[in-house]
């Protein structure tokens, strides 16, 4: 072949490379003086299926035009031989580049800012390249690279020239779902792009094996490898890029290529790194972005956090703790336990040095569920997971969601449902990063369980109104007060009052809110004889608190209802400062 000319003004020159299907040669345009690359579909492959992927690929060049996508110049059939006439770039592939140095982090970002555009143009066009890895992006003299080899891309638009059962592509590349025999989507190039990524910073791919076998099982199945560790100077919002764009459950991974570019872009400028969701624009049928960073779900608070600073203080500790896994608040009824866990898991989120997937938090909210059977949707639900019509078990689904974030899952009012509590440990094997707050009136008695028990807050016996603002209860107290009467102030007068309703609620949180909204229309000292008439004076028809803790009673009643069916024939007396 070197030496001929093809179409009279291609002149073949010198072998660049050859593959399965045809080989690429350097050559000359002798009317342009220009050098071009040509691209031969060998001989002995010239079945009618592969010439017409051959033509295919000159049609989807055609079509692209992309700054970042090789320049198709010409098609040629001649004497039964088809060529194509490429552009010619001088720099080689960056297979050969990572063969041989390890890039910067911000060339490595910059160059997949280009690859992303080039992948954004291609699904653009309903094109997916089925076959990205480094060897396929071409290298300009300057650098800039160049998306090439389309020639196993699937074209929306065109009949399928593929088998169905046959899997083409670079094993090492290939997402789970496609070795699976799934249907290939632009999130296939997701995933193959994730995996460069991942060769790029670290020098090696996240899935190997020794053989065929075994490199799809490790893409099936194998953890991904630490890439912080790997490659410790990757900012975390890159390495948190990469593992979303290798997420075996699709909707988990990233959802288009055009968000893992403005992602990049982010990151390269050091601007604040929010994960972007898309959406379908019937108008430009394109998908547009819109602002979504869901790293929590949790409640906004309209009132500030009181009296529980050393217990807050004590259960962070806690849950900072590596060993940690499982960690219980028990306590009865009103006591406070789902605020405290909501105020741990701010102060987990606001951790100084975040992990890789940012301490997200969601509080799964347990309360309104009958039957233990629910409890994994009510985990999808928090945290946004849509299970898939795939035949899967949604619990095995809900675990391979979780298997490697990093977050803390606070699973709130427990009690009535501690016959699904094996669920929990469920989680804590499959996902190593995953940590476990819960809220419950009895502890789950699951393996590694901590329980950290929350007792009422401390109020005075006597004190000056100086000293009496020290203790927790008198605290919360006033922050009740002051929003039924503002202006209201802690006297000498008032104190032993305030003391003595703090004392008759034994420090129960829920009693001191319920007793302080009184100041609207009574005294202190008429709000401590009501408290030591009946408990049933402490009720509220409204506000945030939920329905079961209206009032003391309620509060009461429910757990002597728990109790009762859980040991029938029991019935438990309340305090006797209750009667």
């Amino acid at each position: 072949m070197i030496g001929n000319k093809i179409a009279g003004h291609y002149q073949i020159e010198a072998e660049i490379g050859s593959g399965g299907m045809g080989t690429v040669y350097c050559g000359l345009d002798t009317r342009t003086h220009e050098q071009v690359a040509i691209k031969h579909l060998k001989p002995e492959m010239a079945r009618a299926d592969l010439i017409e992927r051959f033509k295919r690929e000159g049609a989807a060049l055609r079509n692209l035009n992309h700054p970042n996508i090789v320049k198709m110049l010409d098609a040629v059939e001649e004497k039964g031989n088809h060529y194509l006439i490429l552009e010619y770039l001088s720099g080689g592939d960056l297979g050969a580049v990572l063969d041989h140095e390890s890039l910067p982090v911000e060339r490595v970002i910059k160059l997949a800012i280009e690859i992303a555009d080039a992948l954004t143009r291609a699904h653009h066009l309903n094109i997916i390249h089925r076959d990205l890895k480094p060897g396929n992006v071409l290298l300009a003299e300057d650098g800039t690279p160049r998306l090439t080899d389309f020639g196993i891309a699937h074209i929306a638009s065109k009949n399928r020239i593929t088998d169905t059962d046959v899997i083409v592509g670079t094993v090492d590349y290939l997402a789970p779902e496609v070795l699976s025999g799934g249907t290939v989507g632009p999130q296939a190039d997701i995933w193959a792009f994730g995996v460069m990524l991942f060769e790029m910073l670290s020098g090696e791919r996240p899935f190997e094996g020794e053989t065929l076998t075994a490199t799809i099982t490790a893409i099936m199945t194998a953890p991904i490898p630490d890439l912080e560790k790997l490659r410790p100077d990757t900012p975390v919002a890159l390495v948190d890029l990469v593992y979303r764009m290798l997420a075996r459950d699709l909707q988990s991974r990233v959802r288009s290529v055009r968000q893992v570019g403005l992602e990049l872009e982010d990151i390269l400028h050091g601007r604040d790194y929010i994960p972007v969701a898309t959406r379908f624009d019937p108008d430009t049928a394109v998908d547009t972005t819109i602002i979504h960073r869901r790293r929590h779900n949790l409640p906004v608070q309209t009132t500030p956090f009181v009296g529980r600073e050393v217990e807050l203080g004590e259960l962070t500790k806690l849950i900072r703790d590596p060993a940690i896994r499982l960690l219980t608040i028990v306590a009865p009824g009103g006591m406070g336990k789902t605020r405290l866990a909501l105020e741990a898991a701010r102060q987990y989120m606001d951790d100084s040095q975040p992990t890789l997937f940012a301490n997200s938090a969601f509080v799964v909210e347990l309360a309104p569920i009958s039957d233990a059977g629910s409890i994994v949707s009510a985990i999808a639900d928090a945290t946004d997971y849509k299970f898939q019509a795939d035949g899967r078990e949604q619990k095995a689904q809900l675990l391979n969601f979780l298997a490697n974030k990093d977050l803390l899952l606070v699973m709130d009012n427990f009690e009535h449902l501690l016959d699904g509590a094996g669920l929990v440990i469920d989680i804590l094997h499959a996902a190593p990063n995953v940590k476990i707050l819960a809220t419950s009136r009895q502890r789950l008695t699951q393996p590694g369980e901590t329980v950290f028990h929350l007792s009422g807050m401390d109020f005075p016996d006597w004190e000056t109104p100086e000293d009496a603002l020290e203790y927790a209860a008198v605290k919360l107290f006033m922050n009740s007060a002051q929003r039924a009467r503002p202006g209201f102030e802690l006297t000498e007068d008032n104190l032993d009052y305030v003391a003595r309703i703090c004392g008759l609620v034994e420090g129960m949180p829920l009693g001191i809110v319920l007793a302080g909204a009184w100041l609207t229309m009574l005294t202190p000292q008429e709000i401590a004889a009501e408290i030591e008439q009946s408990i049933d004076f402490l009720q509220s028809t409204g506000g945030e608190v939920p329905e079961r803790q209206h009032s003391i009673r309620a509060v009461f009643d429910q757990s002597w209802q728990m109790l009762g069916q859980r040991r029938p024939g029991c019935w438990v007396k309340p305090s006797s400062r209750f009667l």
